[in-house]
């Protein structure tokens, strides 16, 4: 059975992911509001942007090719990712990567997995370009910090009269932790 969409997008983000060097988010919409990365990830030095276009049938593949323009601008290195044998290298122009998906087999606890077919040319992402990127990708992780120091402090936090759970002190601390993250997060001079 050839991989779903959905499955061709986990193994992508799965192959991206590399704890401490590469952080892979699933569906991010780029600036303009009119496409959305099915697959970004960000570099920990914060130096290079990845974007994975998945596509699951020609008819996608043949729908999608005209936007890929369009995502490079907004990345360093640009891949497509689609099942085994559904995309031949030769289809796609220079510089774009390809990462075949092999199928998984869900029933014995399998995902599907991604292959570096052919690797891209890294090109390199205007500033302005890159800023906005930054930008977008902090606001998202801050997001996800956020609702996970929220649920871990609402559990953690033992109420006292002093400093009941829903209390002024409590936000506070969390909003410290909110700013020292997102001072970790900026970009460092060179």
């Amino acid at each position: 059975m050839t991989p779903t969409h959905a499955e061709v997008v986990q193994a992508a983000a799965a192959w991206l992911h590399d704890p401490f060097k590469r952080l892979p988010m699933i569906e991010i919409a780029l600036p303009g509001g009119a496409l959305r990365a099915d697959v970004l990830a960000w570099a920990a030095t914060g130096d290079l942007f990845f974007i994975v276009e998945a596509k699951a049938s020609r008819t996608d593949f043949r729908r999608g090719h005209s936007k890929f323009a369009w995502y490079r601008d907004w990345c360093d290195r640009f891949y497509v990712a689609a099942p085994v044998g559904l995309i031949d290298v030769t289809e796609l122009e220079p510089g774009i990567g390809l990462l075949e998906v092999a199928e998984g087999h869900p029933e014995r606890g399998v995902a599907a997995r991604a292959t570096l077919r052919r690797r891209p040319r890294t090109s390199r992402m205007d500033e302005e370009k890159r800023k906005t990127m930054v930008g977008r990708v902090t606001q998202r992780l801050l997001v996800f910090y956020e609702k996970a120091m929220y649920a871990t402090t609402r559990v953690d936090h033992e109420p006292r009269d002093d400093c009941p759970a829903d209390s002024l002190c409590h936000y506070q601390a969390m909003e410290r932790r909110r700013s020292r993250l997102v001072r970790a997060l900026e970009p460092k001079a060179p």
